[in-house]
């Protein structure tokens, strides 16, 4: 009886993110926001999409407080975003040598996040640098923390004078949670259809197929 039950709760999973990713490739709206946040120019010019092909290890660096590092493994809601990479897990580190996600908290430097790439895309490593002295309240932290995250999960580009979701929805209020928007662009990332260092002409291709295989 046991293994009927979980027979039928893997089969409704695997259904609903069937479902779900096909309803993806029929929205050519949104395939065409996502097509301009998530392909960053190279050297050469060529937009192509990054993204993370190994486990992420994050350490948090220069925080004594525990309630506050608890209240940022919190707002990250690991567990939703780990979910949608497609097997790559999301660990918490306490050795920075066997970290390859720093956050870090100083009162040097600006806030922002730093990524490394191999030649063919796939991100291995992420600097997160928050000053405290411009970003002295507890919140605006925070929230910087989970902006950068998201962001930094596959270089999602962000235009000036356009407020991508992917980029701006959660930093309203501490209340809100990671968007469905956030979660759909995250699941394309990720997919088994995309791969790291695939180009914007690749994925304009890709699109094609999925309309004229949805007709």
């Amino acid at each position: 009886m046991k293994q009927l039950i979980l027979t039928i709760v893997v089969f409704v999973c695997l259904s609903h993110g069937f479902a779900q990713s096909n309803s993806i490739k029929k929205d050519s709206s949104f395939l065409h926001i996502f097509s301009q946040i998530a392909f960053q120019r190279t050297t050469e010019n060529i937009p192509m999409l990054r993204r993370w092909n190994q486990n992420i290890n994050i350490c948090i660096e220069g925080v004594e407080s525990n309630g506050f590092k608890d209240s940022i493994k919190q707002i990250l809601e690991l567990p939703r975003i780990q979910a949608l990479l497609n097997g790559i897990t999301i660990n918490w580190v306490t050795d920075k040598n066997a970290a390859n996600y720093m956050i870090r908290f100083d009162t040097t430097g600006r806030n922002y996040y730093y990524l490394s790439w191999d030649r063919t895309g796939n991100i291995y490593k992420c600097l997160v640098t928050i000053n405290t002295k411009i970003s002295f309240a507890r919140s605006e932290q925070l929230l910087l923390v989970r902006n950068y995250f998201l962001t930094s999960l596959g270089h999602f580009y962000f235009q000036t004078g356009v407020r991508f979701p992917v980029i701006n929805s959660c930093l309203y209020s501490l209340l809100d949670n990671i968007s469905a928007f956030d979660e759909k662009v995250i699941q394309l990332e990720y997919s088994n259809e995309l791969k790291a260092g695939m180009t914007l002409m690749e994925f304009t291709e890709l699109r094609y197929q999925w309309k004229y295989s949805a007709n």
